[in-house]
């Protein structure tokens, strides 16, 4: 088996690829509802993550 890199920068990453998964069952009632809860959280964290720097910036956009 052969790896192949990409060079980004000073590093060199491998090109790993996963292959397609088996036919999963569908997801039944709990798995759609931790599936919908997993997509809630993961978006208010990004929405989080950005209130330092747009409380950062109110200050001086207020001020002119």
């Amino acid at each position: 088996m052969e790896i192949s890199y990409t060079h980004v920068g000073d590093y060199l990453l491998p090109n790993i690829r996963l292959s397609d998964p088996p036919d999963a069952p569908p997801l039944g009632r709990y798995g759609m509802m931790h599936k919908e809860y997993l997509t809630f959280v993961l978006w208010m964290r990004s929405l989080v993550s950005l209130l330092p720097p747009i409380q950062a910036i109110t200050p001086i956009s207020l001020s002119r």
